[in-house]
């Protein structure tokens, strides 16, 4: 998928798993051949599309919203956690 950018995309894996995803990047047009992503983990709808600090949600037990620098033409794991859904954002 091509995601532009200042877009997010949610993803529903349908059940709770426990784990990270694995995203395969390539990108085009980046002046420093690296792109930040945000990256937000919830076991619902709502805890992903808000900010740490809403309603009690924190990065206190595990990270759940964080920010990542991802190489171009990479092969990347990132989370350790509950989830049901991911926002990415671009």
């Amino acid at each position: 998928m091509t995601l532009p950018n200042n877009t997010y995309i949610i993803l529903d894996f349908g059940q709770e798993y426990s784990g990270g995803i694995r995203m395969l990047v390539h990108y085009v047009g980046v002046k420093d051949n690296s792109a930040k992503l945000r990256l937000r983990f919830g076991e619902s709808l709502g805890e992903v599309m808000h900010d740490v600090g809403y309603m009690h949600t924190s990065n206190d037990h595990n990270h759940r919203d964080f920010y990542y620098n991802v190489p171009c033409l990479s092969d990347v794991t990132v989370g350790n956690t509950g989830f049901r859904f991911v926002r990415i954002d671009n």
